[in-house]
């Protein structure tokens, strides 16, 4: 198919489901005047049912998908430099800089140990450990 469906609506409808609205979302945003949210409930199940409406839903679904990981892609990058800058600032208070290292090393997949797993207390500032990760990261080039 690859190319719009001839009723507008239709069309407005299914990249409205396919970017992840609710169903009644979608059929109000494709120009449907539903009398109630029952309505629009039944009346885009219906349009559910369509062969082209879900098939276009379908094609179009990989290309949204692609759009968003991209866009958040971007997001990623931005929100980790926020992460990294608050885990190293030392006038940042120190429940949020150690918050801020949790969400990095979750990032990471690092899985956090539990303190009845440890018996050694070590005291390092993040600046520590941000230099040396730097550092094998270096040796690993």
């Amino acid at each position: 198919m690859n190319e719009p469906l001839k009723n507008s609506r239709h069309e407005r409808f299914a990249w409205g489901i396919a970017r992840g609205m609710t169903q009644e979302e979608a059929y109000r945003e494709a120009g449907y005047s539903p009398k109630s949210s029952i309505s629009a409930r039944a009346c885009a199940s219906k349009l559910l049912t369509i062969a082209n409406i879900s098939q276009r839903i379908k094609e179009i679904s990989p290309e949204i998908q692609k759009e968003l990981k991209e866009r958040f892609a971007e997001r990623a990058i931005v929100a980790f430099r926020v992460l990294d800058d608050i885990a190293v600032d030392p006038e940042q208070p120190s429940a949020q800089r150690v918050s801020a290292a949790k969400h990095i090393l979750g990032l990471a997949g690092h899985v956090p140990v539990e303190k009845s797993e440890t018996d050694v207390n070590v005291e390092v500032s993040w600046s520590q450990i941000i230099k040396r990760v730097k550092q094998e990261k270096g040796k690993e080039a």
